[in-house]
């Protein structure tokens, strides 16, 4: 009896000891989500917005523009926040809470992590800053994150949810994402729009013949790129033929002890904008819009700074009156100007540090003098206002 007991324990033992080695592995991964719409799986996070999205909301949005090639006309907006560009077919058709009809740069409504090289979609964006469209439809976006520009051919006139880009700016290919393409200095070819601090606010716009510019803030400049190399088969990374804020394209350095009233230099330029008769306005971090006037030359000074104030002998300029622009906090933290468009031959500049928007009367109305005072209005950020703006009339105050 004792023999068959100990056999028993010995046997149970055994047996306790081959369970112990093959434990079940339960999943490290949750089987239900809530708060998102897709399950997360290991090791792929899709969604990283702090409420669920699903392609009717926007989080920090830095850019819009309307393709006025198509009929009715298309909106784009910039959804820097969520790494994605919302549009909608209709720009003027939609109602309130409308989900937008297309997204660009993610797989589909609900994905919102930063995309691009290296993440789970190439032609993906990762916090894009500014988009503009061609005459042709084709959509030009700022990606910032990756330091590049894709070019999405007509993005409505696509079928299937997963976008095909045909340019790249800024980057030899679809695999590249540094700074001025790693290079230790930057080129006619290069693009710096984010450092390992943070991204840039920057702007696109198409002048008159088809060239497309662009503020290059991480080298303190503007560059053009002519309508030549970016004709339908162009190739990737097309060089600018001209620089404005720099000497020449191998430079991004500031002066020692910038001066604000100087028109040489542009100090991380963020939103442009081309008048009627081709004048570029550039805002930049010295609190200012500078103004260049064609014929264009590399490296030519500016004509006219908006947001100057040269105050009397002995006098101090004011904090802020209707001819400053940009804010500095109790902090020391200064808020530049971050946008320019036009109303017609009105330019109006988005005075971000002052909550506010100042327009100006046409370049031809104000004397030859370094500044412009705005003369138009002064309006407050409000909704009305921006609406006013994106359907063409000038902000209501």
């Amino acid at each position: 009896m004792k023999h068959i007991q100990a056999f028993a324990w010995a046997t149970a033992l055994l047996a306790a000891g081959q369970v112990a080695e093959a434990q079940t592995i339960f999943n490290p991964a949750p089987s239900r989500i809530f708060g998102q719409a897709v399950l997360q799986q290991l090791g792929l996070l899709t969604a990283t917005a702090p409420n669920l999205v699903e392609g009717r909301e926007l989080n920090g949005p830095q850019s819009l523009s309307v393709d006025g090639s198509s009929n009715p006309p298309i909106l784009y907006v910039a959804d820097t926040g969520n790494n994605r560009v919302l549009a909608w077919k209709n720009a003027f058709g939609f109602t309130k809470g409308d989900p937008a009809s297309k997204v660009i740069g993610q797989r589909d409504f609900l994905t919102t992590a930063a995309q691009g090289p290296g993440a789970d979609l190439s032609t993906g964006l990762y916090q894009p800053a500014a988009v503009a469209t061609d005459k042709n439809g084709n959509l030009y976006v700022i990606d910032a994150g990756n330091n590049r520009i894709l070019r999405y051919p007509a993005p409505l006139a696509q079928t299937g949810d997963l976008l095909t880009v045909d340019l790249v700016l800024g980057q030899g290919d679809l695999n590249g994402r540094a700074p001025n393409a790693g290079q230790s200095a930057p080129s006619d070819r290069t693009l710096a729009f984010g450092t390992s601090a943070g991204i840039f606010r920057a702007g696109l716009a198409f002048d008159s013949q088809g060239n497309l510019w662009v503020s290059d803030p991480g080298n303190n400049r503007v560059l053009r790129f002519p309508s030549s190399a970016l004709q339908s088969g162009a190739a990737n990374d097309p060089s600018a033929d001209l620089v404005l804020g720099q000497p020449d394209f191998s430079s991004n350095s500031l002066p020692p002890n910038p001066d604000r009233s100087k028109k040489t230099f542009l100090s991380a330029p963020s939103g442009l904008a081309i008048d009627p008769k081709g004048r570029v306005f550039v805002a930049d971090s010295a609190n200012r819009v500078v103004v260049y006037t064609p014929p264009f030359n590399i490296g030519q000074f500016g004509s006219r700074i908006l947001g100057l104030i040269v105050p009397a002998s002995g006098q101090a300029a004011p904090v802020i009156n209707e001819s400053t622009l940009g804010a500095v906090d109790s902090n020391g933290h200064a808020t530049p100007p971050q946008g320019v468009f036009f109303v017609g031959a009105n330019p109006y500049v988005v005075d971000t540090g002052n909550a506010r928007i100042l327009g100006y009367d046409p370049f031809e109305n104000n004397p030859v003098v370094s500044s412009m005072p705005a003369s138009v209005s002064s309006c407050r950020l409000n909704s009305h206002s921006r609406r006013r703006s994106l359907l063409g009339r000038p902000p209501r105050c």
